[in-house]
Formats: structure tokens, C-alpha cells, sequence
């Protein structure tokens, strides 16, 4: 049996700001002044046109055969309400890493519009961080899952560099964008 590594998923964690999951699938984010995940379903044109755009100004200087580092959606799915929350804070950890990592090497012409898609990430990773605070409190038990998924992440974050983080960006903004982000707008329904 494989265990993950004990510094890992607690780094993980930690950074998640060790909230508590319930047991109940039924779970429902709440929607106060805070968790505003309904902003997002859909994303806003301005935020949609402003991804598309970088999409387009890497994936025309991408080499082919980069594999998708994030979970599928269908395992996605599969975690309690508030361990997908987690895991998408995760997710957007791993995209704004290879934001920075990508703006270190653009010209000048370009870093303006990865400075505003870091800004609209930073945005969302916050707002998830507040739905984090407002619906888990003081459990640290995660499933094994999750503590799979994390460490996978976790790893993946430590190998991104400058070559890889374009096809990161690339291959899976888009699938974090509209499917992982709008499977936590919908909760237990996604």
C-alpha cells in the first residue's frame, strides 16, 4: 500500500488553512458578503477574454506533447463538496507558480497581460481561500484521495519551470476554468 508522503499533504493543507470537511455530501457553500462562488458561474466575458487571449499567445509557441497535470473532472466529482475546494485552491496555486515562472521570460509586451491574468487568478484563488474559512472548520481528515491529489500537485509545483509552466497554462486552464471552478459553483450537483 502507498502512502503519501507526511509533509506534503500537511504542507498542502496547511496552506489551505486547515479547515474541516462534514461527512454529509450535501454539503452547500454558502454564498455570503465572503464565498462568492456564483460570480463565476459563468466566468465573466472580461475574465474569459482576457485567458482566451493568453491561451492564444502561448499555445501558438508550444511544442505538442505536454500531458495534463491537473485531476479529470469525473475525479473531481468524486470528493466531498468541501475537499474539492481544497483542491481547486490547490489547482490555482499550481497556475499562478507557472504565471510567475511564465512572466519572468515574456517581453515587455507581454507581461501586461500575464501581470492581469495573475491578477485575475490571485482574485480567485482569494475568493476560494474565503469559502475555504466560511464552510470547514477544524477537521484535518481528508480522504485518501484528496491527500493523492494534493501530492501529485505538490510534486508538480516543485518541478514547474520556465518551459514547462507554458504548457501547463496551455493544456489546462481551461479545463480548471470552466469545469473544476464551475463544478464548486454548483456543489453537490456538479
Amino acid at each position: 500500500m502507498a502512502t503519501t508522503p507526511p509533509n506534503v499533504a500537511f504542507l498542502i493543507i496547511a496552506s489551505c488553512l486547515a479547515p474541516s470537511l462534514g461527512s454529509d455530501r450535501t454539503t452547500v457553500l454558502p454564498e455570503r458578503d465572503g464565498c462568492q462562488l456564483s460570480r463565476y458561474a459563468p466566468l465573466p466575458h472580461s475574465e474569459l477574454q482576457l485567458f482566451e487571449k493568453l491561451h492564444r499567445h502561448l499555445g501558438s509557441s508550444l511544442v505538442s506533447g505536454h500531458r495534463r497535470v491537473l485531476v479529470s473532472s469525473e475525479q473531481l466529482r468524486r470528493l466531498e463538496v468541501p475537499e474539492r475546494l481544497l483542491l481547486v485552491k490547490a489547482e490555482f496555486n499550481l497556475f499562478i507558480q507557472a504565471m510567475q515562472k511564465l512572466e519572468a521570460l515574456e517581453n515587455p509586451r507581454a507581461t501586461e497581460l500575464t501581470e492581469d491574468v495573475l491578477q485575475a487568478l490571485y482574485q480567485m484563488w482569494r475568493n476560494i481561500s474565503k469559502c475555504i474559512a466560511e464552510t470547514m472548520k477544524d477537521q484535518t481528515n481528508y480522504s485518501k484521495q484528496l491527500n493523492k491529489f494534493l501530492w501529485n500537485l505538490e510534486r508538480t509545483v516543485k518541478l514547474v519551470d520556465a518551459n514547462s509552466a507554458k504548457g501547463i497554462i496551455v493544456s489546462d486552464l481551461f479545463l480548471l476554468l470552466n469545469e473544476h471552478v464551475r463544478c464548486l459553483v454548483r456543489g453537490r450537483t456538479c
